[in-house]
């Protein structure tokens, strides 16, 4: 899992991305699964747009694992 957040978003504090990676590894998931990533000093809407295309790059590169299905 990835956590990305922009450390100059003016929404949403960069802190809350600090407790959740912390709250998930105190609960036992491993710093090898679980990364906490600083998308810059952008806020909240300069963030947006580029977490959402790296979030959806991310994910893409994950497509290769999982199984075809035909609909």
């Amino acid at each position: 899992m990835q956590i990305l957040h922009c450390s100059g978003d003016d929404n949403v504090p960069y802190e809350n991305a600090i407790i959740a990676y912390n709250s998930f590894i105190k609960l036992g998931a491993s710093t090898e699964n679980v990364t906490l990533l600083d998308g810059g000093n952008f806020n909240h809407n300069e963030c947006a747009s580029f977490l959402i295309i790296s979030a959806k790059i991310w994910l893409d590169s994950m497509a290769d694992i999982c199984e075809s299905i035909q609909i």
